[in-house]
This record gives C-alpha cells, sequence and structure tokens, in this order.
C-alpha cells in the first residue's frame, strides 16, 4: 500500500471528525440547552424539628405521623424526577417539592397555608399544587385557605366524612350533604368505614357483644365511633358500652373508663384514639388484667418502634396497606411493577427502606407516596399546569396502587379504596385476615389473655408440683427416720433377723425414688430426664435387691439340713455382693445410655398463640435410645419375676412365715406400682398433668407402703411392752426360783427320776415317728401330760441378752441329744428305728416345756417345734457322719 500524502490525511481525518458530530447530534436531544420546567408543589405538613425550635407550646402532636409523611413525599420527588420529571402535554416538567411548616395549630395552618397558596410565603411565588398533612383537624384547617386560593390539595392523612360532605350549615359554606371543600382530595376512604370489615369478621367468629370507647377530641375519632356503631347494628350486636373519652381529661383517668368496660364483658372492645392516649389505654387494659375476646385498636397497624413498650400482640387495626399486599388491585405499573419474585408493595416496602434505612411502619408511608403518584396522573391526563384541568382529571381518574384502587367519589374521597384489617400474631407481626381475597393468615378470635402470653416452663412452678414436692419430702424425712430407727434398734431381734445393712439399702432405694420423682417434673430440662432414669433405676434396684438378698438367705436355710453352716455361709458380706451386683448390672447399661444417647426435653407448643400452654417432656433418642430404654425396663421385670418366685418358694418356712410374707408383698407392691406408673405414662399422654399426677402418686404410694410394709411391724413390735413370739424366753423360770449361773450345765434344767419313766409317745405320733417331724413330735411328746413335779429352773441372770439365751438353750438340747447317741453305739447293721427309739426318750428339753402344763399356748407350741426340728435335724446329722 502507498503511503497516504499530507493533504489526503487531513481530508481524511476531517472527514472522520464531520461523522463524529453527525453522530452526536442525532444522538443527543434536542431539549439539551433548553430550560426545564419546574412544577412547584407544596407540602403542607407539621416539621417537628422546627416546631421545636420555634415553638415553646408544641408538645409533639402527630409527630411520628409527620416525620413517616414527610419521607415518603421526599421519595415521591426522588422517584419522580429520575424518571424525567412529569409529561405534561409535550413537557417534561421537574418537580420542586418545599416542605412547608404549618405548626400543630389549627389558626398556624390555616395561616400559613394561605400564605403558600397566595404568593405571600418567602420568595412571592405562589403555588398552586399541595399535598396535605396528616390527621383530618390540619387538613380541615388547610383546606379552607386552598379553597380561597383555587388550588388543589391532595389529602394523605385525612379520612373524616365532614371533610368532604357539609354535615353542619354553621361550619361550611355550601348547603348540607353537599361537598364541603370543592378543591379537597383524599387518598383514603371515609373513616365511618373503617372497621366495618373488622366488625363483620368477629361477627363470623360468633361475637355477641360489642364496647364503643372513642376519643372526641378529634372529627376523625367521631366519625370512625358512628361507623363502628352502625355496622355493630347491621351485624346484630349488642351494644354493651358505649362511652366518650372527655377531650380534656386526662389518661390517668382511662383506668376507671377500662373498669367499667369490664364490668359490661363484651366480647369485642372497639378502641378508637390517637397514639398517645391509645397506648394509655392498652396500659390501662393491662394494670386492670381485663382483656376481652377481641380487640380492635387505632394502634396495632403503626410502627414496631413507636409499640416496642406495649404488647400489642393479637391486637386488631385496619390499614391500607401491606408488604404481602397481592392481586390486580395492589399492582402498581407506573412506580413499581411487579417483578417475577417481589409484587407492586414489596418492591415500594424495599426501595422506602434502602432509602431512609428503616421500614415503614404503616399505611402512612406508602398513603403519602400515593398522594403524590395521583397528583402525577392527574398533571399527566390533564395536558396543561391549569388546576381548572387538574380538577377536571382528578374527578375521572382510575389507577391501581400499592394501597389498592383509586376512583373518587362525588365528594372527593376515595370511594374505590377499600381497608384491609390486619391483626398482629404471636410474633407481633401484622397479618392480613380481611378482606377474605387478600387475607394470608386467620382471625385469632378469642384473644389469648395476659397469663396465656407468657411462656412458662419454670421447674416446680405449679400448684400441683407444689403438692408432689412437698409430699415427696415428707416420705423423704420418713425413710430418714426409719434409717434412724435400723440403727438405735439394730441389736433387737426383729430389726437384727431382717439384716440391718440391708435395711438401710432398702431405704436408701424408697429416698432415691423420691428424689427421681422430683425430677420427673411436667417441664424437665435435659438433666432431669437423664437424673430421673438414674435415681428410679438405681432407687428401684437398691430396694428389690435388698429384698431379694434376704430371701435368697432364708431359700438357702431352710432348703440345708445343715442350719448352722448354712447361716454360716450366707453371711451379711455375701448379701452385699448380692446387692452390688445387682446394682452394677443396672449401672453398665444406664452409664452408656446417658453417654452415647442421652434423653432430650422435647418442647411442645400446642397452641402458638397461647406460649403458656407449652410445655417439655424426655423423649429417648431414636434408635438407640429406645433400645437402651428397652434394655432399662426388661431387666427390672425380670428382677421382679425373679424375686416373687424365690418369695413363693419360702413362702411356708415357719420360722420366717412371717418376714417372707412381708418381703413378697413388698416385692408385689413394687410390680404393681411399676405397672401402674407405665400405665398412666400412657393412657394420659395427652393430658400431662392428669398423667404426671397418677404417676407421682403411683410411685410414691408404690415406695411408701413398701416401706411401710417392712418397717410398720418392726415399730410395731419395738414400741410393744409385749415380747414378739421370737423374742420370749426359751425358760420357764418358776416363780420361786431367783438364782442361776451363767455357765451352760447351771442353765439346764434339774429333771426328776420320773421323766426317765414317762410313757414313750411313740404310740400317738402314728406314721409320723420315722420322720423328722415324728422325732420332734414323739420327743415333745411329754409335753402334752403333765410332768409328776415341776423341775427346778434356773433363772438366767438379767444381763443375759435374748440371744445369748436362744444360744445356750439350743446348746443344752444339742449336748442331751449327743449325750444320748454317745451312750448308744448300735452296730453297722442297726436300723434307724434303733436310733429313733433312743431319741424319743423324754428329754431335758421335753421336761422344759412340759412345765407349764396344759397351759401351753398353740402358738408356742408351734415355735417350739420349729426350733426342736432345727436342733434334732442337726444333732442327727451329725451323729450319722
Amino acid at each position: 500500500m502507498r503511503p497516504l500524502t499530507l493533504g489526503q490525511a487531513m481530508w481524511r481525518s476531517l472527514g472522520l471528525m464531520t461523522l463524529v458530530i453527525v453522530i452526536i447530534m442525532c444522538v443527543i436531544p434536542p431539549s439539551i440547552g433548553e430550560v426545564v420546567p419546574v412544577l412547584n408543589i407544596g407540602a403542607l405538613v407539621t416539621i417537628p424539628d422546627e416546631e421545636r425550635r420555634t415553638n415553646p407550646a408544641y408538645d409533639g402532636t402527630f409527630e411520628e405521623e409527620s416525620e413517616a409523611t414527610i419521607r415518603s413525599y421526599l421519595l415521591w420527588e426522588e422517584i419522580v424526577n429520575s424518571r424525567g420529571g412529569v409529561m405534561i402535554g409535550n413537557s417534561t416538567w421537574r418537580i420542586n417539592l418545599t416542605l412547608i411548616n404549618i405548626g400543630s395549630s389549627v389558626e398556624v395552618a390555616q395561616a400559613r397555608a394561605l400564605a403558600a397558596c397566595s404568593g405571600q410565603a418567602p420568595g412571592d411565588t405562589p403555588i398552586k399544587y399541595f399535598l396535605g398533612p396528616y390527621s383530618s383537624s390540619l387538613t380541615e384547617a388547610v383546606a379552607y385557605s386552598i379553597d380561597q386560593c383555587n388550588a388543589v390539595l391532595i389529602s394523605s392523612g385525612a379520612s373524616s366524612r365532614d371533610l368532604f360532605v357539609c354535615a353542619d350549615s354553621s361550619v361550611c359554606s355550601t348547603p348540607v350533604g353537599s361537598r364541603r371543600f370543592q378543591n379537597l382530595w383524599g387518598v383514603l376512604n371515609v373513616a365511618d368505614r373503617y372497621y366495618s370489615d373488622a366488625i363483620s369478621m368477629y361477627k363470623l367468629a360468633r361475637a355477641k357483644s360489642l364496647a364503643i370507647f372513642y376519643d372526641d377530641a378529634f372529627p376523625w375519632s367521631l366519625n370512625v365511633a358512628h361507623g363502628v356503631r352502625s355496622a355493630a347494628r347491621s351485624n346484630g350486636y349488642y351494644i354493651s358500652y358505649d362511652q366518650v373519652f372527655p377531650k380534656n381529661s386526662s389518661n390517668a383517668l382511662m383506668t376507671s373508663f377500662v373498669d367499667d368496660i369490664a364490668r359490661t364483658n363484651p366480647d369485642v372492645v372497639v378502641a378508637v384514639f390517637y397514639s398517645s392516649r391509645a397506648r394509655s389505654f392498652l396500659r390501662s387494659l393491662r394494670s386492670s388484667r381485663f382483656l376481652p375476646q377481641g380487640l380492635i385498636v387505632r394502634l396495632a397497624a403503626d410502627d414496631d418502634g413507636a409499640l416496642s413498650d406495649l404488647d400489642v400482640r393479637f391486637i386488631a387495626d385496619i390499614n391500607y396497606f401491606n408488604k404481602d399486599l397481592a392481586g390486580e388491585d395492589y399492582t402498581d405499573l407506573q412506580y413499581f411493577p411487579p417483578s417475577a419474585n417481589l409484587t407492586s408493595a414489596a418492591r415500594f416496602f424495599r426501595a422506602f427502606s434502602d432509602r431512609w434505612f428503616t421500614a415503614p411502619g404503616g399505611n402512612i408511608e406508602a398513603v403519602a407516596l400515593v398522594a403524590g403518584q395521583i397528583l402525577h396522573k392527574a398533571l399527566e391526563r390533564a395536558g396543561d399546569a391549569q388546576p381548572a384541568s387538574v380538577r377536571s382529571a382528578l374527578a375521572s381518574i382510575r389507577f391501581t396502587s400499592i394501597v389498592g384502587r383509586v376512583q373518587f367519589s362525588p365528594f372527593g374521597f376515595n370511594e374505590g379504596l377499600q381497608s384491609i384489617t390486619v391483626q398482629r400474631d404471636q410474633n407481633n407481626v401484622l397479618k392480613i385476615v380481611a378482606p377474605l381475597s387478600t387475607a394470608n393468615s386467620e382471625l385469632i378470635y378469642p384473644l389469648p389473655s395476659w397469663e396465656e402470653r407468657t411462656e412458662n416452663l419454670t421447674r416446680f412452678s405449679s400448684p400441683l408440683e407444689h403438692g408432689i414436692l412437698v409430699a415427696t419430702a415428707l416420705l423423704i424425712a420418713v425413710s430418714l427416720g426409719c434409717v434412724v430407727f435400723t440403727a438405735m434398734y439394730r441389736r433387737r431381734t426383729v430389726v437384727h433377723q431382717a439384716t440391718p445393712s440391708m435395711l438401710v439399702i432398702f431405704l436408701a432405694g424408697s429416698i432415691l425414688l423420691y428424689v427421681g420423682v422430683i425430677f420427673w417434673g411436667l417441664n424437665p430440662t435435659d438433666g432431669d430426664c437423664n437424673a430421673t432414669i438414674f435415681f428410679v433405676g438405681t432407687g428401684f434396684v437398691c430396694m428389690f435387691a435388698s429384698l431379694f438378698s434376704r430371701t435368697y438367705r432364708i431359700f438357702a436355710i431352710s432348703n440345708n439340713t445343715g442350719y448352722r453352716n448354712s447361716r454360716k455361709d450366707v453371711t451379711d458380706t455375701k448379701l452385699l455382693i448380692i446387692v452390688a451386683a445387682l446394682v452394677a448390672v443396672e449401672w453398665v447399661p444406664t452409664i452408656l445410655w446417658m453417654v452415647i444417647a442421652p434423653n432430650r426435653a422435647v418442647l411442645v407448643v400446642p397452641d402458638p398463640v397461647r406460649p403458656s400452654l407449652s410445655y417439655r417432656y424426655c423423649r429417648p433418642q431414636e434408635p438407640v435410645g429406645l433400645i437402651f430404654l428397652g434394655v432399662y425396663l426388661i431387666y427390672k421385670l425380670l428382677l421382679l419375676v425373679a424375686g416373687l418366685i424365690l418369695s413363693a418358694r419360702v413362702w411356708n418356712v415357719h420360722r420366717y412365715s412371717v418376714e417372707t410374707k412381708q418381703i413378697a408383698f413388698a416385692m408385689y407392691n413394687l410390680l404393681i406400682s411399676l405397672t401402674l406408673c407405665g400405665c398412666s405414662f400412657l393412657i394420659f399422654s395427652n393430658q400431662r398433668e392428669m398423667g404426671f399426677l397418677l404417676r407421682s402418686i403411683s410411685v410414691i404410694m408404690g415406695v411408701a407402703v413398701t416401706v411401710a410394709t417392712v418397717f410398720v411391724p418392726k415399730i410395731s413390735v419395738v414400741c410393744s411392752r409385749k415380747k414378739p413370739r421370737s423374742e420370749r424366753s426359751r425358760y420357764r423360770p418358776e416363780a420361786g426360783s431367783s438364782t442361776g449361773a451363767p455357765a451352760d450345765q447351771d442353765t439346764r434344767v434339774r429333771f426328776s427320776a420320773a421323766d426317765a419313766n414317762a410313757p414313750s409317745a411313740g404310740s400317738r405320733t402314728g406314721t409320723r415317728t420315722g420322720t423328722r417331724e415324728g422325732l420332734m413330735d414323739s420327743y415333745l411328746g411329754a409335753a402334752a401330760t403333765p410332768a409328776p413335779a415341776a423341775p427346778e429352773v434356773a433363772q438366767p441372770p438379767s444381763e443375759l441378752t435374748q440371744l445369748q439365751l436362744e444360744v445356750v438353750y439350743l446348746r443344752g438340747i444339742v449336748n442331751d441329744l449327743n449325750g444320748r447317741l454317745a451312750a448308744y453305739e448300735p452296730s453297722d447293721s442297726a436300723d434307724s428305728s434303733s436310733r429313733a427309739s433312743v431319741l424319743q426318750q423324754p428329754s431335758v428339753a421335753a421336761s422344759v416345756y412340759s412345765a407349764s402344763g396344759p397351759a401351753q399356748s398353740e402358738r408356742g407350741s408351734a415355735l417350739r417345734k420349729d426350733m426342736f426340728f432345727e436342733s434334732v435335724a442337726a444333732s442327727q446329722d451329725s451323729a450319722e457322719s
């Protein structure tokens, strides 16, 4: 390629520059460089910060509402200008929004509004379009001035019917029943239609009576009260209370009015107040502990931050905006067209939150923004910026917004707007309950009481638990008293024969079971669940093991003819080993259970709106926890079955007949208690208080009756002056004898020679003579016949204990029998009948029992037979060996 000459390069550069200029001129709109027209719009609001600086009398009235309104007006200005402005005819006008502080009094508001619309304000620029203040009273004040200036006023916070319809010719310049202000247009519907849907909803919920309590300080509240009264009558309510709160009354008098309402006991209460008095009303409800089944207060839809010091849950209110609103009636195609994931209401909620770093508190912000949107649409529809054209456009305007339909009535209010009924749920979140087409929750009726709103999972908080706690404490004291009794009287035969160490273990088990009942409460924690398993299981095994070991000792003795050797083999140490083994078998799986899969306290919420009904219960982890639970229960069932079988084997042992029956009954009682506890747990699983009562009673009574079975007879014997059969002396001393010696030979009974010639009792024993029972009967046969002479019996010394006397007595019998067997030395071919004949002769022991003659009681004879049988059996076995 040939290089370009200088001339060619210059012409080529010039061509490129020309092309760029042409492209720029085509892209840039012709409006660049032109002056964009500005539309001045005034926002008649109360500016709280400015009022505090300039007005010492300002008391903060409508402060929060005014701040919310100002924020939405400013957001609307930013949205419109960011889109290029308002297209009026063929021109695009930018919005210049001016905040005009109208103060908080009617006189000041009227004067400042007149100055703004007539050009008397600073700058002398008349303003023909205004966005109104919050509240009907201030809107009424500025509406007079706007009519005088023939300007346009879009109200965002006024809904009193008296603003739009002339009801009193003395306060309006138009005929009664006609439109009052020709230049006023309201975003809201009239106030007397506010609560019609809410009252109808409560009627569907079977409410019958209604109370109306309202404030006469503002026209709005009077209109709302009138609408409530009309709606109540049309729905067939009985109005039990209809009272106005005097205008100049202090909030301190609110409690007396609340008490009057409580005395009428209405189903639904409608309180029509602005914020400060609405708060006072709610505080009075709380202090009076009164709460109707339904409550409507013009406060529940306000900002959450403004209600942080109040419990406004479950209170109903009307509203015009909620971020969950959806449907055609709440679709805004101009500012917030819905996207795939967000509705128009949700998009406004996000935009407001992003701009002001706080969420909109209620419907005030949304309604204020729609007020600017109405003016925007009216200007575009009018085609020019003249107020007359805009008024004509407003009369025919129709569209949907984030608060619903916009359609003005001939009187200037928005008759197309339908209020929504909202109610705060248990989480203090506003939910839509009416109309049903937009509802996202059901109406909560009846309301939970003040007490039902608080979750109560505290242990031992119910009177039922208090009663069980007192009962277990008393029974623990009883068990401790039995421990003291066992320690004090451990050497008494009635306690000593029952093995004091086993009795102490038995009582320790009862105390552990009582403690387990305490942990097994209505609202247990994780620790309580595992402590219950440990204490109940260990206590049960301790009680059972002590009974089982004592039963085993009786069984071992009764099934071994070598009484002395068998008793020596089954020592207290071996009994303790048995108890320790059974407890160890209980502890090993229980500890593994608590380590591997411990029980958990599960929270149950039967009614989310009534947290007081929530409770916790113990639940094993699945499946490992259930396996351990099965092992836990089966082990105890096997122990009970084994104990009952062993008790049946020793039921008729004469020497321990009373003791064995007591032990068997105690085991049987434990089985019944365990069965009742399980049945109550299964049957009353849905009635937890009844189930808790029955299972606690079954355990407490079962343990208490078992302890009483074992200890009441022993305590009765110790406290009784008459000694029991087992403690009565085997001696029958003569009345005149007062001497004796401690030596064995001195404590034997002296008998006369006539005893040696006493007739044999073999003929009266029949076939029992060759048996062990026959030997006993024939040996004691002499006791059935009167003795020729009363034997001289040595009086045992008083310092000898009862146990020593028994030893001495039994030793005498055994020595006497051993002497007879030694004198008779039969050959290997001798039969047992020869030895039996020797044993059938009267002995010293027979003389002892024959001393009292026929006067011996049957009970004493049975005891002597039992004691004699054991002694003779031991001697006979020794001789045969």
